[in-house]
């Protein structure tokens, strides 16, 4: 593609703004991001209580990530290790609500032998771990958690729920394996259960999206009111209007859908999507045993509500994220 095509991107989360600033960097002239809000970050939104960040969406970045690592350092962004500052030296405790307790730790070796077994998977699926869904072969379709059953590698499933459930993405036996697979890369078996690699943002994920935006062309309350896609694409935001050549939803399509002239098989695929609810809180809590746990009796698809996690992110405050 010519880099003088002019893109407008619609959402400014972080899928629109990763979009803006690779395009940019690969030399295209003219990419605007329009968003509804008032600010950026879509789902990776920050409370700051006392000068102290609590995380109301995405916690934290595996190391390694190299798109993430690389806005980071060119931005100067301070991390710190650890979702529970300080850190706790123990693995991610699993909670029994029945009891209640601590749930025993999963056995090592056998976890061992089926993170060695996952990772030589790779040599069986090429390109199952790169960027992109295009060479995704059709039984991937299949439920995560029959996948992970299929390759005799089952004794991850829990360790992989508390990322995919416990965050809300849903049960594995409703995440088609494709997904499942491109969050639980090999490298966060390393990265989080075994050398603890996870970095968060000391003033919060809102911050390093806050700090891409006021890199580039984002224009914060502009509500998309049309788009007329031909030759050229006319956006219409309020009394103003915008031409570009190409357009990218970067957002919930449903609710893009009303401005958008969509096609019938646009329609049809944008009125099969579907969510659930999933709520994130902070408040005041005493009698939690400890700093940071999952519920994994809450993961499974019966269960309609819930708790699914907590952590106690700074411990001079009595403030719990759940």
């Amino acid at each position: 593609m010519n880099t003088n095509t002019r893109i407008a991107i619609i959402g400014a989360g972080a899928a629109g703004l990763s979009l803006a600033w690779r395009l940019r960097d690969q030399g295209f002239r003219t990419v605007v991001v329009f968003e509804k809000e008032a600010q950026a970050g879509g789902k990776c939104r920050t409370l700051l209580v006392d000068g102290l960040s609590y995380e109301m969406g995405a916690i934290f970045h595996l190391r390694g990530a190299q798109p993430v690592e690389q806005m980071v350092k060119r931005l100067g962004i301070r991390t710190m290790q650890g979702t529970v500052q300080p850190r706790e030296r123990r693995g991610v405790p699993l909670f029994d609500t029945e009891s209640p307790r601590l749930l025993p730790n999963p056995k090592i070796p056998g976890l061992l032998r089926s993170a060695f077994r996952y990772a030589r998977l790779r040599k069986q699926y090429p390109g199952l771990f790169d960027p992109g869904h295009h060479n995704m072969a059709a039984h991937l379709a299949m439920p995560f958690d029959e996948w992970l059953a299929k390759h005799n590698v089952a004794e991850l499933e829990p360790l992989f729920a508390c990322w995919t459930s416990g965050f809300g993405y849903g049960p594995n036996s409703r995440i088609p394996a494709a997904y499942g697979l491109k969050f639980c890369h090999p490298a966060m078996l390393w990265r989080i259960f075994f050398l603890k690699g996870g970095r968060c943002f000391t003033e919060g994920y809102q911050n390093l999206w806050t700090r891409v935006a006021a890199e580039l062309d984002v224009r914060l309350n502009h509500r998309v009111s049309s788009i007329t896609r031909g030759e050229r694409v006319i956006i219409r935001t309020g009394a103003a209007e915008h031409e570009f050549d190409k357009v990218v939803m970067a957002c919930d399509l449903r609710a893009i859908a009303p401005a958008l002239d969509t096609d019938p098989e646009e329609a049809e695929l944008i009125s099969k999507i579907r969510s659930h609810r999933y709520h994130v809180m902070v408040a005041e809590v005493t009698g939690l045993p400890v700093r940071i746990a999952f519920v994994p009796g809450h993961f499974r698809e019966h269960r309609k509500s819930g708790l699914l996690c907590w952590y106690h992110r700074w411990k001079e405050k009595n403030l719990h994220t759940l």
